[in-house]
């Protein structure tokens, strides 16, 4: 799904005239003007990254909010399957913007955070996961955050209060109590065995 696309001249010449002209009516408020004129571009090349962004920003506009949230979900999925893994990051936390109780989407953002080294911005993306796991009862998943947490910060006071807290509420502990979980999925650990070499890549080398 990215621009970078092996359609011939032609189509890719049609495709940015479409562009032109979704871009112009979207700005004058002629929503279906740019949505014919975006479906012309998806019609013609399905993996057009900038026109399924542009139909996820016409989604929103129109009030279509959870179109607009699959459709900046899936580009972020497909920007980090193709090693935009920076660009991913940050549509998915735009998805977050529109749905921010989303405990799988915080989870991916966190985990994706710790895997490029930005451990500062995962602290706080595991924190906020875990709050709202602990929001939803959901007390396994919540520890299972906690540990992470640990993992990468054996001081990491609020979690280690957070853990005390639950010691002292639950004499018989879940099992999340007594064994320590990375949080991540073996996708996931996939995807940062990939990721080991190619850390804090400048997204620009690949444009």
């Amino acid at each position: 799904m990215l621009d970078t696309d092996t359609t011939d001249e032609a189509t890719r010449n049609l495709c940015e005239h479409f562009l032109d002209i979704a871009r112009r009516a979207k700005k004058l408020g002629n929503f279906t003007i740019a949505r014919r004129a975006l479906d012309a571009v998806l019609t013609r090349n399905p993996t057009h990254v900038y026109g399924r962004i542009l139909m996820a920003d016409l989604h929103l506009q129109t009030g279509d909010r959870d179109a607009a949230i699959a459709g900046y979900l899936e580009v972020a999925h497909y920007y980090c399957e193709h090693g935009f893994y920076l660009k991913g990051l940050a549509l998915y936390k735009h998805s977050l913007t529109l749905d921010p109780q989303n405990t799988t989407t915080w989870k991916t953002v966190a985990n994706l955070s710790r895997q490029l080294g930005l451990s500062p911005n995962a602290i706080i993306e595991y924190r906020t996961l875990a709050e709202h796991h602990h929001a939803a009862g959901e007390i396994e998943q919540y520890l299972a955050v906690l540990d992470t947490m640990l993992e990468m910060d054996p001081t990491n006071a609020w979690a280690l209060a957070e853990r005390d807290q639950m010691r002292t509420q639950h004499p018989s502990p879940p099992a999340a109590l007594t064994g320590c979980s990375d949080g991540f999925s073996n996708a996931e650990r996939a995807l940062g065995h990939h990721l080991a070499p190619l850390l804090i890549r400048d997204d620009r080398t690949k444009e």
